[in-house]
């Protein structure tokens, strides 16, 4: 048989060893009940400080919090820091603000126009990994987009020194970056440049941390710690290091 309260409000047939106590937290005269209890009619009084001890609201406090959490991002539509996380939002949060909603919907739906194209100004770009120096060879990168195909804006990003290609996944929340492929240097880049760029991939493969920023320092994008698969980064930083020194030697 199922368990009445004082008010004859069943609380469902849960064996007693399996139930989790039932319990009110009044919250600004609202009575919210346990989950387990989602069949329950709700009651609305107005709550007092005596009612608020006599209940043990902190004992409810921490399922309190968490529903609130759930209301704000379901209903209200902002995120929480958790699925911020999760979701991997912050990788091209910067990106999303300066293009603006409608502007990204249009990117994933592939419904941008030449014109409204064109009319995209991206600022001068600065790659760096999280904690480490920033290489010159790695600032003011000024931008071009050079297409937007299945949700993915593709910009080059370039100075005197070298040509950065970054993939932004609109559609999936992802920016994606390939330092064997899409770092190529240019006809000016210095062996200066090119030791500092096999300093950089060392470092990525280090556990590094991608930051964009633009050139007043506003963070645009940053991804977690690089996983290396299939490689072997003592043996590969070696490798670098030999380069690096040799390059340095005929810098000389």
């Amino acid at each position: 048989m199922g368990v009445t309260d004082e008010r004859g409000i069943s609380r469902g047939t849960l064996p007693l060893d399996s139930r989790v106590v039932f319990r009110r937290a009044l919250c600004g005269g609202f009575v919210i009940f346990h989950p387990a209890y989602k069949h329950m009619r709700a009651l609305f009084e107005p709550a007092t400080a005596g009612e608020f001890a006599s209940l043990g609201i902190q004992l409810d406090l921490p399922f309190v919090k968490r529903l609130a959490k759930l209301i704000i991002e379901e209903k209200l539509n902002i995120k929480t820091r958790r699925t911020i996380y999760s979701e991997h939002l912050y990788e091209l949060k910067g990106f999303k603000e300066i293009l603006g909603d409608e502007t990204v919907n249009k990117i994933i739906n592939e419904e941008i126009t030449e014109n409204e194209l064109n009319l995209i100004k991206l600022p001068n770009l600065n790659i760096k990994l999280r904690n480490k120096e920033q290489f010159e060879f790695l600032k003011n990168l000024q931008v071009l987009i050079n297409q937007i195909k299945n949700g993915v804006m593709t910009l080059e990003c370039s100075n005197d020194q070298i040509l950065v290609i970054l993939f932004l996944d609109f559609a999936n929340n992802k920016i994606h970056i390939d330092l064997e492929k899409y770092f190529i240097f240019s006809n000016k880049s210095t062996n200066k440049t090119k030791a500092d760029f096999f300093r950089f991939f060392c470092d990525c493969l280090r556990n590094g941390e991608l930051e964009i920023y633009d050139c007043n320092n506003n963070l645009l994008s940053q991804k977690d710690a690089f996983v290396p698969v299939n490689i072997d980064v003592s043996l590969t930083c070696e490798d670098f290091e030999k380069r690096i020194q040799k390059l340095e030697q005929n810098s000389i």
